[in-house]
């Protein structure tokens, strides 16, 4: 996370999914100084508010503001307040519809050349996420190459979750809304 913020002059970032706060940290410090994080994550208290401790703890606790609330409810005030931001990760609940949702409303968030980033895509409701953003919407998945992973780095990934997906994947915004695939004919289903 960090590395894609720092690689890509990220000064505005997005997480759905809070708890421990570490993902928080990899943002704040990938940002500029004048860059901003938002923390979406409703369930605080099971974590001891451990991650708001974590933060809170950090020279970049001016840059962060968390969001308690359930993410089917803040994304939609988000987008409706007109905010936008350069890279959204998304790590919250997984269930298809709410995820489905999330992602719904976090690629209408992102600018153009934003980047989406998504954890646990070894799970089904991820992968097929994953799909409708390409094929729905028109995005392009990272070349993870051009962000130094190498191979020794994917063999370890392999042998230490014994599968052979990605743990992560991270996608780039390359138009707007009116130009994806799924808002320019009302007949882009029939290809379905």
């Amino acid at each position: 996370m960090y590395r894609l913020c720092k690689e890509h002059h990220c000064a505005s970032a997005l997480e759905v999914g809070f708890a421990t706060g570490s993902t928080a940290l990899y943002l704040l410090g990938g940002t500029p100084q004048d860059g901003h994080v938002d923390s979406v994550d409703f369930k605080q208290d099971e974590f001891e508010r451990l991650g708001c401790r974590v933060v809170d703890a950090s020279p970049w606790k001016h840059k962060h503001r968390l969001i308690e609330e359930n993410s089917n409810t803040a994304l939609p005030r988000l987008y409706a307040e007109a905010r936008r931001y350069e890279l959204i990760f998304l790590d919250g609940w997984k269930t298809p519809d709410h995820l489905i949702m999330d992602v719904y409303f976090s690629a209408r968030l992102l600018k153009v050349g934003g980047i989406l980033v998504f954890d646990d895509t070894r799970m089904k409701a991820v992968r097929r996420t994953n799909k409708l953003l390409v094929t729905h919407y028109g995005f392009e998945e990272i070349d993870y190459a051009a962000l130094g992973e190498r191979l020794r780095t994917w063999f370890w990934f392999r042998a230490t979750t014994r599968s052979f997906r990605r743990p992560y994947r991270a996608f780039r915004k390359y138009a707007d809304e009116a130009q994806w695939p799924a808002c320019r004919s009302y007949q882009f289903y029939a290809r379905f």
